[in-house]
């Protein structure tokens, strides 16, 4: 077996055996995610199930690195393992604070981005941007910056979002991260295949605890911390490559937590705008618009209009595995048909989403007493 393959079986048994250890402490210390009107589990549940994933990945590589120079070797410098650890696991404490003081939407947001500027500085960085019809952006720091910092910040609330029925964050994380270690599966990029099958192997353990019905939730620890670790490794999977396999292949492979975010953002502008009109459109306010709850995202809406929450998680895994698929197909393709393929996706997908939003809707009124 390889270095990537038994980090990834030692992740997996890791979390087996500190999942049972989180339930026990949350239980007993009242880390409890209680049920109120927004939410489908009757009884409390506990939400530290992110920190025994994020244990579980940490100490997988750090107990195969006192054996393996390959994975010692990944461990320091710019762009390290290390970084990538210690980055997550402040992503995952600033998620854990969210979870018990419930954070006000800007200061979690502006947390997240001074995390992500750090992971800029610290060598996970976007390059140069490859172009439809053959032209590139070469890498500007500022632009490079920009682009890292918005990239990560997205993807980490994208899986925050989804986060809404038992078993659907941690496997599409699974899926995710899976594409990283198939991406990455090269000697040059050693630190993201590690750090991708780690993560892998830890949420592919949860999962025995996390489908319906779920004895244990991520929280928004775990939520915001695997999508901070996929948003990073994507970006050091092909650092040393053309952006285009860094961005628009983990465009491709996470389109569904990506078209679930956008819409979700459009949706809440759309009804700041029309509860408030012009009277307020401050930045805080738009921000907290953005980051507010509600019941439109994409597996809100499939199972308002009936679907049992197997059936929507299991779909989704299904499109989550249809557009990795599809996206690690697309790298031999010019970046003229990735652009394209994005575009078309994003524009089918929100089209999509919104004919289903106003189907459940209509089918809601309906069934309302006259």
């Amino acid at each position: 077996m390889t270095e990537v393959e038994i980090t990834l079986v030692v992740s997996w048994v890791l979390t087996l055996l500190l999942t049972p250890v989180a339930i026990r402490l949350s239980s007993r210390l009242g880390w409890m995610d209680l049920p109120d009107e927004r939410k489908r589990h009757a009884v409390p549940v506990p939400l530290t199930g992110g920190l025994a994933v994020l244990a579980a990945a940490c100490l997988s590589i750090a107990g195969i690195a006192v054996w393996s120079p390959v994975v010692r070797a990944s461990l320091w410098g710019l762009g390290s393992l290390s970084v990538l650890g210690g980055l997550t696991i402040g992503v995952g404490l600033l998620g854990f604070l969210d979870d018990l003081r419930d954070l006000r939407a800007g200061a979690r947001l502006a947390a997240q981005v001074v995390l992500a500027g750090l992971a800029w500085a610290l060598g996970f960085q976007v390059g140069a941007i490859e172009l439809p019809f053959g032209w590139e952006l070469e890498k500007i720091p500022l632009v490079s910056f920009c682009v890292t910092v918005v990239w990560i910040v997205l993807i980490t609330n994208a899986f925050n979002f989804i986060d809404g029925i038992d078993g659907l964050t941690s496997g599409v994380g699974c899926i995710a991260a899976l594409m990283i270690v198939w991406l990455a599966d090269s000697p040059a990029y050693r630190a993201p295949a590690l750090g991708g099958a780690a993560l892998a192997g830890a949420l592919a353990g949860f999962l025995r605890f996390n489908l319906f019905p779920a004895r244990i939730f991520l929280g928004d620890a775990g939520a915001m911390g695997i999508g901070f670790a996929i948003a990073v490794l994507s970006l050091a999977s092909a650092q040393k490559g053309p952006t285009a396999v860094a961005a628009f292949v983990p465009l491709l492979g996470l389109g569904l937590p990506l078209l679930d975010a956008s819409l979700a953002m459009l949706r809440r502008v759309r009804r700041h705008l029309r509860t408030r009109a012009l009277s307020d459109l401050r930045p805080s306010q738009i921000g907290a618009a953005l980051m507010s709850a509600d019941r439109g995202h994409i597996h809100h809406l499939l199972l308002r209009s009936g679907w049992s929450v197997r059936r929507v998680v299991f779909f989704l895994y299904a499109v989550s595995v249809a557009l990795t698929l599809f996206a690690l197909w697309s790298r031999g393709m010019s970046a003229s048909f990735r652009w394209g393929a994005w575009l078309l996706m994003l524009f089918a997908g929100l089209a999509v989403l919104r004919g289903l939003e106003r189907r459940v809707e209509q089918r809601e009124e309906s069934a309302q007493p006259n």
